[in-house]
């Protein structure tokens, strides 16, 4: 008969006099004991089966060209990670001419960031041949009319998505130009709620007449027709109406870092690096 060691869970003192106790005392109180450590007590040889049968199965699947590091199992654990991992958004906003998409451009240069632009999806969008969103957004701007939110809203989320499913390690997006009113931001909330997280705003400041001298500089060379020095001061006032308010909302959340945006690039870029490497 083979005994056990058993402590009882008295006292200390009782817990350090040990208590032989005949195995077949214990099987006697509890029938289904024998049964239970044949359950858990698997041969040696069993599990040294199982593991070969493992392996010959996936040798089997190499052959047959099914091999687990194939493209399309690849392909389908991204899709997975894509599914579970939530998009890391920095919303990145500033006057014209603060050098938001300078400072994109060097982000993702020196960090695993995607740069959308909300203008630059609507205007892809709307040159693509076959899409009728396009050719709804071509009809809204012919009309002078703005694109309503939840297009561009859509139009964000599926280059998101796109991307998170070609590498999973791209989840973080720096979103370029948005939220620009509280139109925009109610559809944000109303369609991203619970499937991106906000991490903070990225705001770029700097004076009017920074901003202004900064476009008209751009403008000799951009083409861009809105730096000009007529529609400065009506953009610079639609930011200070609109935008404003919607950093000094997040501002009231703790979501905000702001730059000073007046310097070099290269003196706007080290604190831009500093908040990224804090932000992780």
């Amino acid at each position: 008969m083979v005994h056990r060691e058993w402590r009882h869970p008295g006292s200390k003192k009782d817990q350090n006099k040990a208590i032989n106790v005949p195995t077949a005392s214990l099987d006697h109180l509890f029938p289904l004991l024998p049964a239970f450590r044949t359950l858990i007590s698997v041969p040696e040889h069993l599990l040294a089966a199982g593991r070969a049968f493992d392996e010959g199965a996936d040798a089997e699947e190499a052959r047959a060209g099914r091999h687990p590091s194939s493209a399309q199992e690849k392909n389908n654990k991204r899709n997975r990670v894509s599914l579970m991992m939530k998009p890391q958004v920095v919303f990145v906003l500033g006057g014209p001419g603060a050098g938001k998409g300078t400072q994109c451009s060097k982000i993702i240069e020196n960090y695993n960031y995607t740069h959308l632009s909300a203008g630059d999806l609507l205007r892809a969008e709307r040159a693509r041949e076959g899409s009728e969103c396009g050719q709804l957004i071509a009809n809204y701007i012919k009309e002078g009319k703005i694109v309503p939110v939840e297009i561009t809203i859509d139009l964000l989320k599926q280059a998101m998505e796109e991307t998170m499913k070609k590498d999973e390690k791209k989840f973080r997006f720096l979103i370029d130009g948005f939220p620009r009113n509280e139109d925009n931001l109610q559809g944000w909330n109303s369609v991203m709620d619970g499937k991106a997280d906000v991490k903070f705003v990225l705001f770029f400041d700097c004076t009017n007449e920074v901003c202004i001298d900064r476009c008209l500089e751009r403008g000799k060379s951009s083409g861009r027709p809105d730096d000009n020095r007529e529609s400065l001061p009506k953009r610079i006032q639609t930011f200070l109406q609109s935008t404003r308010p919607i950093i000094d909302l997040y501002q009231t959340q703790g979501k905000v870092r702001t730059v000073d945006a007046s310097r070099s690039v290269d003196e706007v870029f080290t604190d831009v690096k500093t908040i990224l490497d804090k932000e992780g």
